[in-house]
């Protein structure tokens, strides 16, 4: 129940619109060498200040008109850059989000703190 309220009164401040900074530190996340539409990451890196106020645009564009939808097939690496976004921004509330019982896959989070737990409770 905590989860929901806070998930409903979480209101960051700037949820609706991308800023070039998140779209920068996508762009330097990304991995080399790993593109499956020929524009390589390397690309997005060398020209990314060129790129981040385009990207801007793009990904700040009114998503209920239909003109503004690209095919996936055109924006692979874009695609990625928008998704990685969205991750670094939902990590940012993800220790608040979710409970401490739960490391799996959690970031800063081990698996083996849950068995140390279990251990020092029962006494081994």
């Amino acid at each position: 129940m905590h989860t929901l309220k806070f998930l409903f009164s979480f209101k960051p401040t700037n949820r609706n619109n991308i800023i070039g900074s998140e779209i920068e530190n996508a762009i330097k996340q990304l991995n080399i060498k790993k593109s499956p539409d020929g524009l390589p990451s390397e690309f997005y890196q060398l020209y990314s200040k060129e790129l981040i106020g385009i990207l801007t645009q793009v990904f700040n564009e009114d998503n209920s008109d239909m003109n503004n939808y690209r095919h996936l097939t055109m924006m692979n690496l874009d695609y990625k850059i928008y998704a990685k976004v969205l991750m670094n921004r939902l990590s940012d509330v993800l220790d608040i989000i979710i409970v401490k019982e739960q490391t799996c896959a959690v970031k800063r989070r081990l698996i083996w703190d849950n068995i140390c737990s279990l251990l020092i409770k029962k006494g081994l």
